[in-house]
């Protein structure tokens, strides 16, 4: 379960790595999470709406129903939320994402 410290040390590290970087790229493995606390999704959602300029997308691999449910909520406003439903897809989105990131010449 998500409670609230747990989303407000994800606010913290987001909202340092976009002042840091300028850009947020986000994989969440949730494949184990159940459920969260309602406060958790609010405040999740407004720290990216408050850095939706700097966010490039938001990948979750989730399997519980209530989750999925939460992001797809979430989503209505923030419109780069991913949803993976299995761990082949997610890792697949994660590898050609850090492909992508690669400097020239790596790999």
């Amino acid at each position: 379960m998500l409670v609230e410290a747990g989303a407000a040390a994800i606010e913290e590290v987001m909202l340092r790595r976009v002042a840091a970087d300028g850009r947020l790229l986000v994989f969440n493995d949730w494949e184990a999470m159940t459920d969260y606390e309602h406060v958790t999704r609010t405040r999740l959602t407004a720290a990216t709406i408050s850095v939706l300029h700097a966010v490039e997308g938001c990948h979750f691999l989730l399997q519980s129903r209530v989750v999925i449910f939460g992001v797809q909520i979430a989503n209505t406003a923030i419109r780069k939320l991913t949803v993976h439903p299995s761990r082949a897809v997610f890792e697949r989105a994660l590898e050609d994402a850090l492909r992508q990131r690669a400097p020239e010449g790596a790999g």
